[in-house]
């Protein structure tokens, strides 16, 4: 059926022409959070151990996604685009232990 926002064909909850979680929970108890990028990208990462996930993602969008389904993750760490278009992610509980890195790292807290 087509949806009323005009976002696209909604099946079984789901929308069609929306990749971002944001769109996709459609449950009414289900609270997204908010990211908020600390400080500008600088050259280190939240390196608390270990990560709840490292490895490869499409995009910042997607890696806060991946920490926004972990219910332990507080902090997103997304290097920039550079292996065939995608983003190194880390996810991690805190980010009270920081490390060095020669790449501009973004790092979201969860709130």
């Amino acid at each position: 059926s087509a949806d009323a926002s005009g976002g696209g064909v909604q099946l079984e909850g789901l929308l069609s022409t929306c990749d971002s979680l944001r769109c996709k929970v459609r449950s009414q108890p289900y609270k997204l959070y908010n990211f908020i990028l600390e400080g500008q990208p600088a050259n280190r990462y939240c390196n608390d151990a270990p990560p709840l996930f490292d490895g490869w993602k499409s995009g910042p969008q997607s890696c806060q996604d991946a920490c926004e389904l972990d219910v332990a993750c507080g902090h997103a760490s997304v290097w920039p685009q550079y292996h065939y278009g995608l983003h190194w992610c880390r996810l991690t509980r805190t980010c009270e232990s920081k490390r060095y890195t020669k790449w501009k790292v973004s790092v979201y807290k969860k709130e």
